[in-house]
């Protein structure tokens, strides 16, 4: 085949990987920008020694987490765990830096470590959050919240009868006025 620009041979094969390039470079031009940069260092881990990467492996790795990485959402030994973005570039830079501290044996031949990571940053994301609520939940029980109106003050007779209460001003009314001349006492 010839190029249709400048005229050079190629084979279908060629083709074909330019396609599947092509589409690769599409899908991850469609995730947030921050992730880009990790992504591209990470995916360079699959690399053999004393060979290129190829285009179809590239877009296989890619398609392996592209799912993942846009639903938030990665499942690792049977658990599912909350993995947003920042989770995903965290988890692309530890295995990245694993590598540049002599941890880690290349070429990668699957996300196993990445997603481990991934499944540990998020449990730890996880119970930091749910230790925040569980703080807040306890600093409202400690006083935090407003405090509760203060009960009034009752204004008692000698019986111990609450004087500003209707009944007990309509009972006294009615007992001033059978007896007339009884002494007058209280508010009521």
């Amino acid at each position: 085949m010839r190029g249709p620009g400048c005229g050079a041979q190629f084979s279908l094969e060629t083709v074909i990987q330019g396609r599947r390039a092509r589409e690769a470079i599409v899908a991850a031009l469609h995730l947030p920008r921050a992730i880009s940069s990790p992504l591209v260092s990470y995916l360079t881990l699959f690399r053999p020694a004393k060979r290129t990467l190829s285009f179809d492996r590239v877009e296989k790795l890619f398609s392996e987490l592209r799912e993942s990485i846009e639903s938030g959402v990665i499942k690792r030994n049977g658990m599912t765990y909350p993995a947003p973005i920042d989770i995903w570039c965290q988890g692309l830079e530890a295995v990245v830096q694993a590598r540049d501290d002599g941890r880690l044996r290349l070429p990668l031949k699957s996300h196993g470590y990445l997603l481990e990571i991934i499944a540990t940053l998020a449990g730890k994301a996880a119970g930091a959050a749910e230790r925040e609520k569980h703080e807040a939940l306890r600093a409202g029980r400690r006083g935090d919240r407003k405090a509760a109106p203060a009960a009034p003050t009752l204004d008692v007779d000698e019986y111990g009868l609450d004087r500003n209460a209707p009944l007990y001003k309509e009972l006294r009314e009615s007992y001033e006025q059978t007896l007339p001349g009884v002494h007058k006492s209280g508010t009521g």
